[in-house]
């Protein structure tokens, strides 16, 4: 009997080494090869701009009734500043159809900052003050590493009828 137990127990040691040497393992292929200490080269994420905007408000300018006025908020998430951007703001009537579109070159925005933008575009002769408008403003395109973040998901592309 006690020579039995004496199996289990030698099998129970190989199979904990075994284990252990297997864990070894697997966290050694996920750390980093790279450690700041070392020289080796490592690959380094590509810097971009990240990009996003949001309405704030819009209405009829108040001093002059042939424009528009849009306030929107424009983010930038990235490592590197965004270059030349282009704002895009549309007013939606009440089935959908586009009323309304206007682009506003915003410029130049600092890595990991938000800014709030403002423009007056001209009034269409489309839109009528008793009518309901719903409004929506997204940037539509910037210089250099720039990733947009509205053109990653494809229902607010289809809905917001970018091109």
């Amino acid at each position: 009997m006690a020579e039995k137990n004496h199996t289990y127990q030698i099998i129970s040691v190989i199979l904990l080494i075994s284990v252990i040497v297997f864990a070894g393992l697997y966290f050694t292929k996920s750390i980093p090869n790279c450690p700041e200490v070392q020289e080796k080269e490592c690959p380094q994420p590509e810097q971009k701009a990240i990009v996003h905007s949001e309405i704030y408000d819009w209405g009829y300018n108040e001093l002059d009734s042939s424009q528009l006025l849009f306030n929107y908020w424009i983010y930038n998430y990235g490592d590197v500043e965004a270059k030349n951007l282009k704002v895009r703001c549309k007013l939606f009537d009440e089935n959908g159809n586009v009323a309304s579109s206007s682009l506003d070159s915003f410029g130049n925005l600092a890595s990991r900052s938000a800014q709030f933008g403002e423009f007056t575009p001209q009034k269409p002769s489309t839109v009528k003050m008793t009518e309901a408008y719903s409004p929506v403003c997204y940037i539509e395109s910037c210089d250099n590493n720039c990733d947009i973040l509205v053109t990653r998901i494809p229902e607010i592309v289809e809905s917001y009828d970018i091109n």
